[in-house]
Order: structure tokens, then C-alpha cells, then sequence
């Protein structure tokens, strides 16, 4: 039986949140920061920052610029960098940065932000298509 639509994409956001938490975690730790520091820093409380760390939540793009901001990267560095981590953790190929236009790797990132799966990237790569088949490979139905 095929999962349907919402489970693949609850799944997907799951998934997002995990790979997002270990990149904020990996930055802070890299930075030789503190989750108070981190905390005083982005006027985001210490709990609220663990629970994004731990996949627990999802941050809101604004408090993850916020978080960026600290660390000297953008708001797409991080979603970048973990939309590269679903992209190895699913076995799909990550966009290559050399013949990838730049805004197409961003956006990319953000449509992983909001719970689509590499694989329903892939297919959304694909030259037009009968509805009723992208449907069946999107969501195997």
C-alpha cells in the first residue's frame, strides 16, 4: 500500500528538521558557542534554540537569518547546506553548484524547507508529462 499524500510529507518535514537541527548544532559547535550565548545573541530562548538543535521544531526563516546572522552566514547558507544533507542522506544527486544557477540552488533549498522531497524535486525536473503520471510518481498512486 502506498503512503499517501500527507505521511510523505510530514516524513519529509521530519526528515528536514532532523538534518536542519544537526547543522545548526554542527555551526554553534564550530563557533565555540554556548546555546545561552547563541540565546542572548538572538533574543531566542535557550530552550527553543535545543529543540530546533534536537529536531524537536521547526524555526521560522526569519529566527534562522537571525541565527545565520551570528555566525556570518545567510539565511540560504544554512538552508543550502542542509537541503545538501537530505540530498545525501535520500541518495539523491545534490544540484551541482558549476551548472546550477545559483537562485535555482536556493530556491531549491527553500522547497526542501517547506517538506517536499528530493524525489518530488526530481520528477518536477522532468519535461511535461501526463497529470495523472507525475501524480503516480510523486506520491505512487
Amino acid at each position: 500500500m502506498s503512503e499517501n499524500v500527507l505521511e510523505v510529507h510530514r516524513r519529509a518535514l521530519s526528515d528536514y528538521r532532523i538534518a536542519l537541527g544537526l547543522d545548526l548544532r554542527s555551526r554553534r559547535m564550530s563557533a565555540g558557542c554556548s546555546l545561552e550565548k547563541l540565546a542572548s545573541q538572538t533574543n531566542i530562548p535557550a530552550e527553543t534554540l535545543r529543540s530546533y538543535e534536537k529536531g524537536g521544531s521547526f524555526p521560522q526563516l526569519v529566527r534562522l537569518a537571525d541565527i545565520g546572522n551570528v555566525y556570518g552566514v545567510t539565511l540560504f547558507d544554512i538552508l543550502e547546506s542542509t537541503a545538501e544533507y537530505i540530498y545525501r542522506a535520500s541518495g539523491d544527486p545534490a544540484p551541482n553548484p558549476a551548472s546550477t544557477p545559483v537562485d535555482e540552488i536556493a530556491l531549491r533549498a527553500v522547497v526542501l524547507y517547506c517538506g517536499v522531497t528530493p524525489a518530488q524535486l526530481r520528477i518536477m525536473d522532468v519535461p511535461p508529462r501526463r497529470c495523472e503520471t507525475i501524480s503516480e510518481d510523486l506520491f505512487g498512486q
